[in-house]
């Protein structure tokens, strides 16, 4: 006679839960879209990451349809048959009090700030283990907060531009093996920083701009096979450290604007030989030594004013 009941409780028990889920991502989206964030699901992002959707005048988005009948929707709501993805936090945006909501919504795997996060608020990441991209740009975020990145080992994407960034935290990067794409434009990183990067074998992208990476530093960007994309402009490279770049055989971008780099530096891009968009603004480079470089590499478009 026991095996009805305890039938009805298999089927019913993880009914129960998901309810009580989704009740509270409910909770959660309203909280902080009362804040005037974004909050996207899974079925407004593409098959790449993007959101999808358009921004009229007023800042109101336009969102794709649920994949569901409306009438299944009002009857056990969206957050029953969909999960959130994505939160965009625009500047001015409390971004401590959006981790504080956001912290139980353990399928969300992008986040964007636009400013006002610290590192206390940063604690709130450690259960988003699904989170595959991250930007902190422009946020008050320093070496402490990235403690609690650790653990977020599926990480693609992360940008820590104009943070109070410095080598000391780039360590706290070494276990996130899947990154693709790393924003430290404008923060403290040095050489010995890049060196704690050396296993990320998977960059695809780097921002170095405006950082305190010298020819030395480039050194450590040895291996990275599937780089295509390298910004270092503003930096104190020189013709030196250009040997280190020839071996990056699937470079297709490199900016060196502001750079010391001359015509002789620019001999060691000649290998290079998939590089489609070179920026020399602001470097000693001469006309001659493009010329010469064009003729190596006559499918870039190189840049100089």
């Amino acid at each position: 006679m026991l095996e009805y009941p305890m039938l009805t409780l298999l089927v019913i028990a993880p009914f129960a839960e998901k309810v009580q889920q989704a009740e509270r991502q409910r909770q959660a989206v309203e909280a902080i879209e009362k804040a005037g964030r974004y909050v996207f699901y899974d079925y407004q992002i593409d098959e790449f990451g993007r959101v999808q959707g358009k921004m009229d005048a007023s800042g109101e988005i336009t969102r794709p349809e649920p994949p569901y009948p409306a009438w299944l929707g009002k009857l056990v709501g969206d957050d029953f048959l969909s999960d959130v993805a994505c939160i965009i936090c625009e500047y001015g945006s409390n971004g401590d009090v959006v981790l504080q909501h956001a912290r139980g919504l353990t399928t969300l795997n992008r986040l964007h700030f636009g400013k006002l996060v610290t590192d206390a608020g940063l604690e709130n990441l450690e259960r988003l283990t699904r989170l595959t991209e991250l930007s902190l740009a422009n946020t008050q975020v320093t070496d402490d907060g990235l403690e609690h990145l650790k653990g977020l080992t599926k990480l693609k994407r992360l940008s820590l531009r104009r943070t109070q960034v410095t080598d000391d935290g780039l360590e706290c990067l070494r276990e996130l093996t899947e990154l693709e794409s790393l924003g430290l434009s404008h923060t403290q990183a040095t050489d010995e920083g890049l060196e704690h990067l050396k296993g990320l074998t998977k960059l695809t992208h780097i921002w170095l701009g405006d950082t305190q990476i010298t020819d030395a530093g480039l050194e450590h960007l040895k291996g990275k096979s599937k780089l295509d994309f390298l910004d270092l402009s503003e930096t104190q490279v020189t013709d030196a450290g250009m040997e280190y770049l020839n071996g990056l055989t699937d470079l297709e971008w490199l900016s060196l604007d502001g750079t010391q780099v001359t015509d002789k530096g620019l001999e060691h891009l000649k290998g290079v030989t998939k590089l489609k968009r070179l920026n020399l603004d602001g470097t000693q480079v001469t006309s001659q030594g493009i010329r010469d470089l064009q003729k190596a590499l006559p499918n870039c478009k190189i840049y100089q004013h």
